[in-house]
């Protein structure tokens, strides 16, 4: 019979669902789009069935109008627009946002999902400027399968995303201090002591950024034990021409250090290179070795034939002799010995893959049936570890 009353059971999808299926059960839809909650097409009382029951922050917009539904984990997002926002159209209820979001929503209508992560918007009703979310919208079909409504889930990621900025200050502050430091820093991380950031100081100290190439204390250790050899042709040039080993020589010799190293630094960087491309640790060093020997000599006799002219001169006489004696005897001690020493410092051998045994195995003869023999086992060659 019209105008009937409808029975109470078809109110049965709004009993649970806290605070908010109480408020839509008493609020006055005979005014919206949608009309009374007892006529509501089976496909919404589903939708917002699900929508009570969701443990996240969840909205639905039905109709043309996209009348506005939301639980209670919504609340907080509408601020100061709960209770009045709920059966608002998305456009008034949104409206501060609404060029941002009229077009999400006129996508999800035709039938394209979304997905958002960390989006910020600038709500109203709120007590700050800018809030950030991460939401789905998925399209809602009636009950002649047709999109007619937008279901989101919501989470606030407002919190999470400002501690993020938070810290990304944070890191940026610290290293800008830890560039502009006038002392020598760096950070060495993991038990292999790899470089971490070294700051312009530290860079200074031990040569230029190549040094931290070598990414590795080990292989730092291995450049600056061949700095002292250089001391050994800086003696052999000062004795015989009985320059003083003054402060000008002694400028000389850190200049001569600083050299050597580079040479090092390049010489080991090489090897590396050379070991990621594949070749086995022995055959990595002597490439390198070969390679390297070649410019590294002629840079040195070239630097060496440079200082020449200031040989005889009084002031400059003693660092001319020091750097002539410390780059000839360093740079050729140093080809020889920092591959060796780099060989055993990292205890490599050489290749023993294509020996060939001097005997094999002689067979023995015997009577014993061939299921009652023991098992024959070849021997396994022990593999040298390559480094």
């Amino acid at each position: 019979m019209p105008g009937a009353p409808e029975p109470a059971s078809s109110l049965a999808f709004l009993a649970r669902g806290g605070t908010m299926a109480s408020l839509i059960r008493d609020h006055d839809w005979s005014s919206t789009p949608v009309g009374p909650a007892t006529r509501w097409p089976r496909a919404l009382k589903t939708a917002i069935a699900l929508m009570l029951e969701a443990r996240q922050p969840a909205y639905v917009a039905w109709g043309p109008e996209q009348t506005s539904f939301y639980n209670d984990g919504y609340i907080p997002i509408l601020g100061s627009k709960h209770p009045d926002g709920l059966g608002l159209p998305a456009r008034e209820l949104w409206s501060e946002i609404w060029d941002t979001l009229g077009p999400i929503n006129a996508a999800v209508l035709s039938g394209e999902a979304q997905w958002f992560e960390d989006m910020p918007f600038a709500l109203a009703g709120r007590n700050r400027d800018v809030s950030w979310f991460s939401f789905s919208y998925t399209p809602i079909l009636d009950d002649e399968d047709r999109i007619a409504g937008i279901f989101c889930a919501a989470t606030e990621t407002t919190e999470q995303v400002l501690a993020a900025q938070q810290a990304a200050s944070e890191r940026e502050r610290l290293t800008r201090l830890f560039h502009q430091a006038p002392s020598f820093m760096a950070l060495l991380e993991g038990p292999q002591h790899r470089f971490a950031p070294v700051n312009p100081a530290y860079e200074r100290l031990v040569g230029g950024r190549q040094v931290v190439q070598l990414q590795s204390f080990s292989r730092l250790f291995l450049v600056f034990a061949v700095a002292p050899l250089a001391l050994i042709g800086v003696v052999m040039a000062m004795l015989p021409s009985g320059a003083p080993l003054g402060f000008v020589a002694i400028l000389g010799v850190l200049a001569l250090i600083g050299i050597l190293v580079r040479n090092s630094v390049i010489l080991i960087v090489q090897i590396e290179d050379l070991k990621k491309e594949g070749r086995p640790a022995w055959d990595a060093v002597v490439e390198a070795t070969e390679h390297r020997m070649r410019p590294i000599l002629l840079t040195a006799a070239a630097a060496s034939l440079a200082l020449i002219p200031i040989a005889r001169e009084i002031f400059w006489g003693p660092m001319a002799y020091a750097m002539m004696g410390g780059i000839i005897v360093g740079t050729l001690l140093t080809l020889l010995f920092l591959p060796a020493l780099y060989v055993a410092w990292f205890r490599i051998h050489p290749d023993r893959a294509d020996e060939t045994p001097s005997h094999e195995p002689q067979a023995v003869a015997n009577d014993t049936p061939a299921e009652d023999r023991p098992a024959h086992h070849t021997p396994q060659p022990v593999l040298e570890p390559q480094i």
